[in-house]
């Protein structure tokens, strides 16, 4: 559904309220218009408009007063504002800028002049918002990512992850569904309906939008239900639930699915949006690793170790769980000396791509060139593993902060000089994290530190 913008005029001129109407309308614009200061402000806070167009000379209250309580507002003050005045004495605009306007156009006016300010303006203000939004959406799954990471229980991750999302983007639910291995079964694992619903057994076949994504291994949105022929068979159903449109994020790792995230919203204006299936890839990577760390202390607890070996023979690197035991014990005998630890954490950008395109044997391949390249490059005293499937994490004793850093973007380069990964199209991304910067209790603690900035490198304004 395309948003159209909307516009508050206020001007005390019938005659020009009505002119600059006609024009916005035309031009496929929604707009108010209010008669005097008071009104316009009412309005504002009603409307929510994307811009105003705020003349000078009002009665009750005039615009320069106006534009002073707009930019004073919370909810108001990043609506951009161009004054249309008949004066073009230079105090007046001098004032209006002084208090926040952002441009300002003299009557008469020029039509496509003003037009051409309006979308100047809009333009700039959707750039914010989208800049705005970006940076509450990573806070929010930084946040989130810090939360997942406290709980050692699978089931504490679930409910806090979908509880979380509800809230976040308001869907009326949110589940985790985790898939069985003949692919027909599915079984909710947690739902923001409530804590009590678990192991919940669901007959995939009945959710058409579940099993194309993963026929497809990505997300799925339905944006109008009633409007979908895939959803002919279970309309009625999601009609008893209130549930207008549904989205499906399918976690992954490496090849392997873990489960999906479904979201339903009964919202009768508007589906998911791109923010909302950006943020929610994000989410599902951040759920992958607390699931999978999560699962990694369940098999401890439960003395079953042999779930995560301590070597990796395709890497000739350590395991997963050794590579966290040997942590607990650097991170002490870090603190009891007071030196340096830091910890470098490095994703394949894409693996699965390599996988569908080369081929098994060529991924395993670019993992082995990996795990050469890091033996090669890390010290005796450094500590490397194969973390999650295409993860690997270095453990850096007596290396601070800055030292880490070096070494990580050295390794970024080794790896994209490598002609054979390369020739099959892998590229790494870096994270690292230190105990300098980062209050640690445990090894989980650095790599999710490192997980958080190489989240950064990805989406940050110099991601490679």
């Amino acid at each position: 559904m395309i948003k159209h913008d909307k516009i508050l005029i206020a001007d005390d001129n019938v005659s020009i309220r009505s002119t600059l109407k006609n024009l916005l309308v035309q031009n496929h614009y929604i707009v108010e218009d209010a008669g005097n200061g008071i009104e316009a402000l009412q309005k504002a806070a009603v409307f929510s408009p994307d811009l105003i167009l705020l003349d000078i000379i009002m009665p009750d209250m005039d615009g320069l007063k106006v534009l002073k309580t707009i930019r004073e507002n919370h909810h108001t003050q990043d609506i951009p504002v161009i004054m249309v005045t008949s004066q073009d004495k230079g105090k007046d605009i001098q004032t209006g800028f002084e208090l926040g306007a952002n441009d300002y156009v003299t009557k008469p006016f020029d039509a496509d002049l003003l037009l051409a300010h309006i979308r100047r303006h809009l333009q700039i203000k959707k750039r914010m918002d989208q800049i705005k939004n970006e940076k509450e959406d990573l806070f929010v799954t930084n946040q989130l990512i810090t939360t997942l990471h406290a709980k050692k229980k699978t089931r504490d991750i679930l409910y806090c992850l979908v509880q979380k999302i509800s809230e976040h983007i308001q869907v009326k639910r949110c589940s985790v569904i985790r898939i069985g291995k003949n692919m027909s079964e599915g079984i909710v694992e947690a739902t923001s309906d409530g804590p009590e619903i678990q192991d919940l057994k669901i007959d995939l076949n009945k959710y058409p939008e579940i099993m194309e994504a993963l026929q497809r291994r990505s997300v799925v949105v339905i944006p109008d239900i009633d409007k979908d022929e895939r959803m002919s068979m279970v309309r009625e159903i999601l009609h008893e639930i209130g549930c207008f449109s549904l989205m499906v994020v399918p976690i992954t790792h490496g090849d392997d699915l873990i489960g999906t995230l479904l979201l339903s919203t009964a919202r009768s204006k508007e589906t998911f949006n791109e923010r909302e299936i950006r943020f929610l890839k994000g989410i599902s990577n951040a759920a992958k690793s607390a699931l999978l760390n999560a699962q990694v202390f369940e098999s401890v607890e439960h003395n079953d170790k042999t779930a995560v070996a301590s070597f990796d023979s395709l890497t000739n690197l350590c395991g997963y769980y050794s590579f966290l035991e040997a942590g607990e014990k650097e991170i002490y005998r870090a603190k009891r000396y007071k030196s340096h630890l830091s910890l470098i954490l490095i994703d394949i950008n894409q693996f699965r791509k390599v996988n569908e395109i080369h081929g098994i044997e060529k991924g395993d391949q670019a993992l082995r060139i990996i795990g050469r390249l890091i033996n090669e490059s890390i010290r005796k005293s450094d500590l490397a593993a194969r973390c999650q499937g295409d993860d690997f994490a270095i453990l850096l004793p007596e290396t601070s902060l800055i030292g880490a850093t070096v070494q990580a973007k050295r390794f970024q380069k080794l790896a994209f000089k490598n002609p054979t990964l390369h020739e099959l199209g892998v590229s790494v991304q870096v994270g690292v994290s230190s105990m300098e910067e980062t209050e640690v209790q445990s090894a989980i603690d650095l790599i999710h530190a490192a997980e958080i900035d190489l989240q950064r490198q990805k989406t940050g304004p110099f991601a490679l």
